[in-house]
C-alpha cells in the first residue's frame, strides 16, 4: 500500500502508445476491430488490445472519449478509433474507479488512497488525505467530485482540493452515482445504502447485500446490484428505489454465484447490469422497463465488473484479463 509521502513524490505519468511512442501527436493501431472468439460465435464480440490485466471500471464522455482503468495501474483511452495506453509509473497499484468530466478533465482512484488527475492530457498524482482503498468517485461538476472506499471512506473535491466528509458508516463503500449536488447515492458492504441531500450524508437501509454499483435515470429510479452471502457462495442481488423506497427485485441472478458487479442504462427501459459468474465466466442481464432477464442472445464472456455507455446502441463493458466489449449489447 503506498504511503502519502511516497504519492506525494511520485512523478507525472507519461503517455505510452500501444504500438508506437509519439511525443507530440500520438499515432497507434487500431485496435477496435472483432477479433474471433476462442470459442464459439460470440453475438457481442471481444475488443482486442495489448493488455492481459484485468479492468475495473470504464467511463466517458462519448463515443470518441472512453477511459478504462484496472490493475498494475493499466489506464487505456479511447479516441473513437485507436486505442491508447498510459503508464502511471506507480506499481502494484489497482486501479478501481474512473469519471470524465471532459475528455481533457478525468479523475481516477484505488488502493492505497491513490487519487489520479488528468489535465489536458497530464496525468499527475493528487493527495487524498488517507490511505484506505478508494473504490469508485462521481463528478456532478468539474467542482463538485466525490471519492468513497474502505472503512466507509467518503471524500469530497471542492474544485481545489480534496477533503474528508464525515461518514455515517465503517462499512467499504464500493459504488456511487447522483443526479444532482443534493442528491446522491453510495452503496457497499453488508446492506450499506447512503443518501447524500446537500447538507450530510445519511444510512438509510441495512441488510446483507454487498451492494456493488449504483445507478439510476431519475431521483426516483435508482438501482443497486451486488451479492448476497449464502452458506456454499453467494448469489446475485438486484435492488430499486422508486423515490420513496428501496426494494429487492425479483430476478434470474441466483445463478452468478459471484454476484453482480455492474449496472449502467439509456433510459428507465433500457438498463443493463454485469456479473461474475465464477472465475471465469459472467453475463450481461437486462431490464425493458418491466422485468429482469439473462439476455436472451449470451455471448460467452469472462466475468464482468463494470458498464457504461452513451447510447443504447453504444455501450462498454470492462472486466477480468482485459477483457472489453462494445457495441449494442445483447437483450
Amino acid at each position: 500500500m503506498l504511503s502519502r509521502a511516497l504519492i506525494g513524490r511520485l512523478p507525472a505519468l507519461s503517455l505510452l502508445l500501444i504500438a508506437t511512442a509519439s511525443c507530440g501527436s500520438p499515432t497507434g493501431v487500431d485496435k477496435t476491430a472483432p477479433v474471433p472468439p476462442e470459442t464459439g460465435a460470440e453475438v457481442w464480440p471481444k475488443r482486442s488490445f495489448a493488455t492481459h490485466e484485468t479492468l475495473w471500471a470504464v467511463s466517458g464522455t462519448s463515443a470518441s472519449s472512453v477511459w478504462a482503468v484496472g490493475e498494475a495501474g493499466t489506464i487505456l483511452y479511447y479516441n473513437g478509433t485507436l486505442w491508447y495506453a498510459f503508464t502511471n509509473g506507480i506499481p502494484g497499484v489497482s486501479l478501481t474507479g474512473v469519471w470524465a468530466a471532459s475528455p481533457a478533465e478525468v479523475w481516477a482512484v484505488g488502493t492505497g488512497g491513490i487519487i489520479l488527475h488528468n489535465h489536458n492530457a497530464n496525468w499527475t498524482p493528487v493527495s487524498s488525505g488517507t490511505t484506505q482503498d478508494l473504490y469508485n468517485v462521481l463528478g456532478i461538476s468539474v467542482s463538485d467530485v466525490w471519492a468513497v472506499g474502505g472503512a466507509g471512506t467518503v471524500l469530497h473535491y471542492n474544485g481545489t482540493a480534496w477533503s474528508t466528509v464525515p461518514s455515517v458508516t465503517s462499512q467499504p463503500l464500493f459504488g456511487i452515482w447522483g443526479s444532482s449536488p443534493t442528491d446522491i447515492w453510495a452503496v457497499g458492504a453488508k446492506g450499506t445504502i447512503l443518501h447524500f441531500d446537500g447538507a450530510s450524508w445519511s444510512n438509510v437501509s441495512s441488510g446483507t447485500t454487498d451492494y456493488r454499483a449504483v445507478w439510476g435515470s431519475s431521483s426516483s429510479d435508482i438501482w443497486a446490484v451486488g451479492s448476497v452471502p449464502a452458506e456454499f457462495a453467494t448469489t446475485g442481488s438486484i435492488v430499486h428505489f422508486n423515490g420513496i423506497t428501496w426494494s429487492t427485485v425479483s430476478t434470474a441472478t441466483t445463478r452468478f454465484s459471484f454476484g453482480v458487479w455492474g449496472i449502467w442504462g439509456s433510459s428507465a427501459s433500457e438498463v443493463w447490469a454485469v456479473t461474475s459468474n465464477d472465475a471465469l465466466s459472467g453475463r450481461i442481464l437486462h431490464y425493458n422497463g418491466t422485468t429482469w432477464s439473462v439476455a436472451s442472445s449470451e455471448p460467452t464472456l469472462g466475468p464482468q465488473y463494470a458498464i457504461w455507455g452513451t447510447s443504447a446502441s453504444d455501450v462498454w463493458t470492462v472486466g477480468f484479463g482485459g477483457d472489453v466489449r462494445h457495441g449494442p449489447p445483447p437483450r
